[in-house]
């Protein structure tokens, strides 16, 4: 077994990992829920390198989506995580990383009305 496939369910030895839908911007695709996804806080020095770069605000969130929930789904610009709290989150940035596990994605918070 390859160190890529022991970390594909490695969500379950992690603390704070919640359920999570991602939505697809094209309307015609279809949300894929239970997705297991994990928020981070951006680092400072991460946000002075890229934020103004990317347009990202010093609230936008990191969240880590586990490939192996995603039922073949590749996240993108625009698409949206709701995440357990039923928050809205807008993909602005997205990367394969983990050996290709994860997608760290850089989000906004949408607002509410």
């Amino acid at each position: 077994m390859t160190l890529a496939a022991q970390m594909a369910n490695d969500w379950q030895f992690i603390d704070g990992v919640e359920d999570v839908s991602l939505t697809p911007r094209n309307p015609a695709g279809a949300a894929v829920t239970g997705v297991k996804a994990l928020r981070r806080v951006q680092q400072a020095d991460e946000f002075a390198l890229v934020g103004k770069t990317l347009g990202l605000e010093p609230n936008d969130m990191a969240w880590h989506l586990w490939a192996s929930t995603l039922a073949g789904t590749t996240p993108k610009n625009g698409d949206t995580i709701t995440d357990s709290g039923g928050i809205v989150w807008t993909i602005k940035s997205v990367a394969n990383t983990t050996l290709g596990t994860r997608w760290r994605t850089l989000c906004r918070r949408q607002a509410t009305a």
